[in-house]
């Protein structure tokens, strides 16, 4: 199987020396992800989108079968290259909600601080885990398992801190 990770602001290196060799991936910019998986007819059942979300907790993940764009450009834009269909997985990774009144454009832009920069490091190792599990289980039971395992997550993590 082969995936197109994409959309988040991290160091390359770290993403693909997380993932070892024994899973294929692609990692670029999302706005390349679906002219290039269009190009090369995948079918959109081998695609999966890794992308930063707002609206997740920063360093938990969603692992999805199917869906919207809701507010992600990169991720409308992707559905546009595939022809509007939505039928192809994402991996959420969570980078959470911009401070105050700070706009969501710089929030996403921006470096993060040294506690989100563990958080998402830590993010990508569990995401490379669930793609291996995406390979040997399928999405689906990927999706329940591993969804089930973050849930909570940024509540033990915050726990933890105290």
């Amino acid at each position: 199987m082969q995936f197109i990770l994409t959309g988040l602001t991290v160091n390359h290196d770290s993403m693909l020396n997380a993932c070892d060799a024994d899973t294929p991936l692609f990692f670029l910019f999302l706005l390349q992800a679906g002219a290039l998986a269009a190009y090369y007819k995948l079918p959109l059942h081998r695609v999966i989108v890794a992308y930063d979300d707002t609206d997740l907790p920063c360093g938990v993940l969603r692992l999805q079968p199917k869906g919207g764009y809701g507010r992600h450009n990169g991720l409308k834009s992707v559905i546009y290259h595939f022809r509007k269909n939505r039928e192809f997985g994402r991996l959420r990774i969570g980078i959470g909600r911009p401070p105050g009144q700070m706009d969501p454009k710089a929030f996403v832009l921006q470096k993060f601080n040294k506690t989100g920069r563990e958080r998402i490091d830590s993010a990508i190792k569990e995401g490379c885990d669930i793609l291996k599990m995406v390979v040997t289980k399928g999405l689906t039971e990927a999706a329940r398992a591993s969804n089930v395992d973050q849930k909570y997550k940024h509540l033990v993590s915050h726990d933890q801190q105290l």
